[in-house]
């Protein structure tokens, strides 16, 4: 029986060894950005603001603590862009290098939104209750 049980963890470990060497191949084909957007007066976190590499379809929303992170970006000048509505957006140029970080932090000031003029009409009639029975 111990022999059975060795026999399995072996197995296991390579299998575990081939797909560990199987991805990381994929892993250094590109970099990583992270960061935090915050509000430019106060420095508290923005929660849910949107960050983006432009021109790709990178994309992630920040969380609580303000915090994002962006993956397999492709190695080479990235423009990473930070919006939220009701603050102005700030973009940022980062050079990502394989299999490393980058670290690209935004603050974002606020941005009063102008709204189109709502018109509400109404006409004078007579009202009636509809009767039950």
């Amino acid at each position: 029986m111990g022999f059975l049980v060795r026999r399995r963890l072996l197995l296991g470990l390579a299998v575990t060894a081939l797909l560990g060497a199987a991805t990381t191949p994929l892993a250094a084909q590109g970099g990583s950005v992270r960061g935090t957007v915050t509000a430019a007066g106060s420095q508290r976190p923005l929660t849910g603001a949107q960050v983006t590499v432009v021109g790709s379809n990178r994309r992630a929303v920040t969380n609580e603590a303000g915090e994002y992170s962006l993956t397999n970006i492709p190695t080479g000048a990235a423009q990473v862009r930070a919006e939220m509505i009701g603050h102005t957006g700030s973009t940022q140029t980062v050079t990502v290098a394989a299999g490393q970080t980058v670290r690209a932090d935004f603050a974002l000031g606020s941005s009063a939104l102008e709204l189109d003029a709502l018109v509400v009409t109404g006409t004078v009639g007579a009202t009636q209750k509809r009767a039950i029975g």
